[in-house]
């Protein structure tokens, strides 16, 4: 979610792009800009690389409706060994389309490495090298030799494994709360069992589902 000078947020997923030298399939992303407004947006995006042939977006700029989303194809063109760890940055910038008005603007960094696995080795390792004992120094913790497990240690240490994460409780009921919103019936529509006041509009069913979706995807990279 972006924001300039507190002034009207706008919502751009995902907040990083990453490209992969072994899958293929990633040399090409989306990226989605959702206007949740009365009114239509104009966007612009902006890269900071040099090399115009790096990246191809299909729509650098055009205007978002309201109550609509765009996505914007990005194909990395140089996924090259020499292009490896370097990050570039794509930069949003938000106009309000009635009075050409900028009101917002994110940078999205985009970076290339050479493998899935290495990257999420090494990003297990940075985690887990961050939770260190105060006063211990990395190099005295390697050192350090874990204790053998006994076999009803091991069995144990096993069976706990496979318990799921738990998820956070807040992300289930902001969950919750888009569901029962997506539930209630619109305003104007023949019910006698609900007052008024707890119906809902089209654009808080957009803005539910918007959320719903951004709940489903944090529950499907926790497991």
């Amino acid at each position: 979610m972006a924001r300039l000078n507190d002034f009207l947020p706008v919502f751009i997923f995902p907040q990083k792009l990453e490209f992969f030298m072994d899958d293929v399939t990633t040399f090409k992303s989306t990226l989605s800009i959702y206007n949740p407004y009365n009114f239509p947006l104009r966007y612009k995006l902006k890269r900071s690389v040099k090399e115009e042939n790096k990246y191809q977006v299909s729509e650098p700029e055009g205007v978002v409706k309201s109550h609509c989303c765009v996505d914007l194809v990005i194909r990395h063109q140089q996924p090259y060994l020499e292009n490896v760890g370097t990050k570039d940055v794509f930069r949003v910038k938000i106009i309000r389309d009635s009075d050409k008005k900028h009101i917002a603007q994110q940078d999205v960094p985009a970076t290339l490495y050479r493998s899935r696995d290495e990257h999420l080795q090494a990003a297990g390792v940075n985690r887990q090298g961050d939770i260190r004992r105060p006063g211990t120094s990395r190099q005295t913790e390697s050192r350090v030799t874990p204790p053998r497990e006994t076999p009803d240690q091991a069995h144990h240490s096993s069976d706990s494994d496979g318990v799921p994460p738990q998820l956070d409780p807040l992300v289930v009921i902001i969950g919750l709360v888009c569901l029962l919103v997506l539930a209630l019936p619109y305003q104007g529509e023949d019910n006698y069992y609900l007052p008024e006041y707890v119906r809902t509009t089209e654009s808080y069913r957009l803005s539910a589902a918007f959320f719903l979706g951004m709940v489903v995807l944090y529950i499907f990279i926790k497991r």
